[in-house]
């Protein structure tokens, strides 16, 4: 086993570690969220007779809650409110969006969310829905 067979094990077997400790969820394009404790997405929609892949181009959304931000991944601007809503509920003050491979982190502030530079949430879905 080479060096890096050897790093990617060991990085493998610690992101496995840290997803087994955090609330993951698959999101379906009406907002329904699927909860699961620990594990990983691949393994729930592999579980679901589907992949991550296909789940997504349909409209699905992942979230992950960690120790103090909610990440997505979605093709659906939708979702951003599903995260705002587990944001709330598990007492998180980010969010990292993934929206159609661009990334941007949501932080909450008195006046709502806002990205890192100031930008308020409404500017952002605006944004974004101009970029489609």
């Amino acid at each position: 086993m080479t060096f890096n067979d050897k790093l990617s094990a060991a990085l493998m077997e610690a992101t496995i570690g840290i997803e087994a400790k955090t609330i993951g969820s698959w999101i379906d394009p009406k907002g329904r969220q699927n909860l699961f404790q620990g594990g990983i997405h691949d393994q729930w929609a592999k579980n679901h007779d589907t992949t991550s892949a296909e789940l997504l181009s349909k409209g699905w959304g992942r979230a992950r809650v960690y120790d103090t931000d909610v990440m997505i991944e979605t093709n659906n601007i939708n979702h951003i409110w599903d995260a705002i809503e587990m944001a709330d509920e598990f007492r998180k003050n980010g969010i990292i969006l993934n929206y159609r491979g661009r990334s941007i982190y949501l932080d909450r502030k008195l006046g709502g969310w806002v990205t890192k530079t100031g930008e308020r949430l409404d500017d952002v879905l605006v944004r974004l829905e101009h970029k489609e």
